[in-house]
């Protein structure tokens, strides 16, 4: 199982590769040479089964109409079905004005009138929420998904472009289910790219002490805008070992934040190995110790 955070620049891209063979695409967003497309076609991925968009604005879309040339076909889309779309087109300034995949968007959205089955897939587990798009005066970023992706027990929240006055609604009108969403969870994608007014300690405060690493899916500083707060979040993580593969011999370090813009591409692989010495593999052997032939889960960070 593998969880990779494409280096897109400013946009987002999120992709699964289950036990089972399936693609599940969190975002579409390209840059810096990368897209989904072509990561696709490099690791001979014949599909989509699932497209999650976290937010509706172009830097989460801008590979899709490249994906859409490549054949891209999903079993579901996963979106806040609350967005007007007559509202989410006037704010982008009217028909004319949509970029070439904001427009391949509109028609996805347009095409696909079911929600399509539920994403299930041995060893992962996923569930979301949003704030109504009323509630939030027809803002895309606080309109966003969050998401809680949870791969053999070990839950990532994605919470896409939320800022603040998106999380204090979800806080307000949704506590219980937002502390079901994030409560243990063991890596956290940085909302908004990392951005000071996508950072909300107390919604951090509500996973518990039980984050490995913060992930921030950015591009190198140019304007006051992007201005990130690494500090704050390291204040929430313990810590990761994480290995760079561009190192003959893998290079072990210790990280509490991993950023895109630094690091790559940022992937995260579970894998099952046995205990060691005693194991067999059959179980009806006379020589099998019950517990030493259950295999265990170990889980790697990978930096490029």
């Amino acid at each position: 199982m593998k969880f990779t955070t494409l280096a897109v620049g400013a946009g987002s891209c999120h992709i699964l590769e289950t036990d089972d063979g399936q693609v599940w695409l969190f975002d579409c967003g390209s840059g810096e040479g990368n897209e989904p497309a072509q990561y696709l076609r490099w690791k001979e991925k014949g599909q989509v089964d699932y497209l999650f968009v976290l937010n509706e604005d172009d830097d989460h879309l801008s590979g899709l109409a490249e994906l859409i040339a490549w054949g891209l076909q999903p079993r579901a889309i996963v979106r806040n079905r609350t967005i007007n779309r007559t509202e989410w087109v006037r704010s982008k300034g009217g028909k004319s004005a949509l970029s070439e995949n904001a427009k391949a968007w509109k028609n996805l959205v347009e095409s696909y009138r079911d929600e399509g089955p539920w994403p299930s897939a041995p060893n992962a587990e996923v569930d979301w929420i949003h704030n109504p798009w009323s509630r939030v005066g027809g803002d895309t970023n606080n309109a966003s998904l969050l998401v809680r992706l949870e791969i053999f027990g070990e839950a990532i929240i994605l919470p896409g472009d939320l800022e603040q006055h998106g999380w204090r609604v979800m806080w307000k009108e949704q506590y219980a289910r937002l502390q079901q969403m994030v409560q243990d969870a063991r890596f956290w994608v940085a909302a908004h790219h990392g951005r000071e007014n996508g950072y909300v300690r107390e919604v951090l405060d509500l996973a518990g002490n039980e984050i490995d690493g913060v992930i921030v899916s950015d591009k190198r500083i140019m304007y006051g805008t992007q201005e990130r707060r690494s500090d704050r979040y390291a204040a929430h993580s313990r810590g990761v070992t994480v290995k760079r593969r561009s190192h003959l011999i893998p290079k072990e370090e210790q990280r509490q934040v991993l950023t895109t813009s630094k690091d790559g591409a940022i992937s995260i692989e579970w894998s099952y190995r046995s205990r060691g010495a005693g194991f067999d593999p059959n179980p009806q052997s006379a020589l099998a110790v019950p517990w030493l032939n259950m295999p265990i889960c170990t889980r790697e960070v990978w930096i490029d």
